[in-house]
């Protein structure tokens, strides 16, 4: 936890003293990695007006995308990174993860074939969206097809229906796909009956000033971690 925070904390400044650079990639991608989906987008954006043909950006964009549910733009990044590099593996197994969550399986399957072709069968990232696949292929029911896309709607949905275990399975899915966001982790085990106190909720008081999010970041570990020494 202090570790990521530390680096965040390098990114920033090191951003901040040249706001054109090339640096606002690793602290989006930071963010990110915190679960800190609307500073990755607000930073990437402004990223990508100074850098608008960026791939690294491009593609972690279309990440971000779709993780705040938002596939129709995240699909748009993704094959406009393949119009311009045919053989980029980490936009083929973007479009895979977006087909995989909307339902859409031969078409993902085709997608990660593809990376594989490039990456071998054994690369981390393959064999982590062959996993989202299968689970895919397993989670079909009528809720699903009427809001194919996993995210926190779904999992609200399923406990308002009393429907526990699929409500694990949705958030078991969500954690595959945003591994260091402790928000699905937290609540996956406050469903599997371990209390991590009242919950809590993303910073959403930012300010355009990157800084601003540094600041609620930091007041959100912290409070997390009073929480954990609880457990």
């Amino acid at each position: 936890m202090a570790d990521a925070l530390t680096r965040l904390r390098h990114y920033q400044q090191v951003f901040q003293q040249d706001p054109t650079s090339l640096d606002f990639i690793p602290l989006a991608r930071c963010y990110l990695q915190q679960g800190l989906t609307d500073a990755a987008n607000d930073l990437l954006r402004r990223g990508l007006q100074q850098h608008p043909n960026q791939r690294e950006a491009l593609l972690l964009l279309g990440q971000v995308l779709l993780q705040r549910d938002e596939p129709d733009e995240a699909r748009t990044l993704f094959e406009q990174v393949l119009s311009r590099v045919p053989d980029c593996a980490e936009a083929m197994l973007g479009l895979a993860r977006l087909d995989g969550a909307l339902g859409h399986l031969q078409r993902a399957q085709r997608a990660l074939q593809q990376a594989q072709a490039l990456l071998g069968s054994t690369h981390p990232e393959v064999v982590a969206v062959r996993g989202l696949l299968q689970q895919a292929t397993a989670f079909s029911d009528p809720v699903m097809e009427q809001s194919p896309f996993v995210n926190a709607t779904l999992v609200d949905l399923y406990l308002r229906q009393g429907l526990t275990e699929k409500a694990e399975a949705a958030l078991s899915l969500l954690i595959q796909q945003q591994p260091d966001n402790p928000r699905w982790r937290d609540q996956l085990s406050q469903l599997q009956g371990h209390q991590v106190g009242d919950g809590f909720e993303q910073p959403v008081s930012v300010s355009d000033n990157p800084s601003g999010y540094v600041a609620a970041l930091t007041a959100w570990l912290k409070a997390i971690e009073r929480r954990r020494r609880h457990v």
